[in-house]
């Protein structure tokens, strides 16, 4: 695994969807209370992301199909960042939250549609590259980084909102100290867009959706299929 290039951009592919999903869960909750003040708002979020992905899972194959994987992965997080881009100037309006919460859902759907696909994608390419396949190690080293990240990325927001000075004692209709308000719009709007953008450019050099079929057709050779 050490050697195979796509397994490591996985990983750190792998990380960064575990960063914007406690963005638009954890982070989602801070968000309804402090900067909104609306405890309905959560579910209502919740709903605008849930749904829509739920929509885009019957099509998604669709778009694999005529772009790949590594292009389904990119045009997931483009999606991702147009929705923090427009919702830069309206923070607090309830509409463009729901609108562009929507749109992250149909963001995370791409995502999530082609992330155990890609990492199959990334045995094939290790066992090509180095002869050695490593299929069970790969994919339960993808669920440990993410269940490490999970927990990095829960404890680090807890770690920004005591920093902040949030008062979880506070409730809905309280206002937060501005250092904890300003920290919770920068953990659900700005540190998911810059992991997309940052995202963006790590996928400009995926190719292994255009190596895939000569690397099938070689480890077919190799193996005398």
């Amino acid at each position: 695994m050490l050697k195979n290039k796509y397994w490591h951009m996985l990983m750190v592919i792998s990380i960064c969807i575990n960063i914007f999903f406690q963005a638009i869960s954890t982070v989602n909750t801070y968000y309804s209370k402090a900067v909104l003040h609306n405890s309905s708002m959560i579910s209502i979020l919740n709903t605008a992301y849930i749904v829509p992905a739920i929509a885009t899972f019957f099509f998604v194959h669709l778009v694999v199909k005529k772009y790949g994987k590594g292009k389904t992965t990119m045009f997931g997080w483009m999606i991702i960042c147009v929705s923090y881009v427009i919702l830069l100037p309206f923070t607090e309006n309830t509409t463009v939250l729901i609108i562009t919460a929507a749109m992250r859902g149909v963001g995370y759907c791409f995502l999530l549609a082609v992330s155990s696909a890609m990492v199959s994608d990334a045995v094939e390419y290790g066992e090509w590259k180095t002869k050695i396949r490593v299929e069970g190690l790969t994919f339960s080293m993808q669920g440990f980084v993410g269940t490490i990240a999970a927990g990095i990325v829960t404890a680090v927001i807890g770690w920004v909102l005591n920093f902040s000075k949030y008062d979880g004692t506070l409730s809905f209709a309280d206002t937060q100290a501005g250092s904890a308000v300003l920290a919770i719009k920068l953990l659900f709007i700005a540190v998911p867009f810059v992991v997309g953008v940052l995202n963006i450019i790590l996928l400009k050099f995926y190719k292994l959706d255009k190596m895939y079929p000569q690397i099938i057709e070689d480890l077919n050779k190799r193996n005398g299929k």
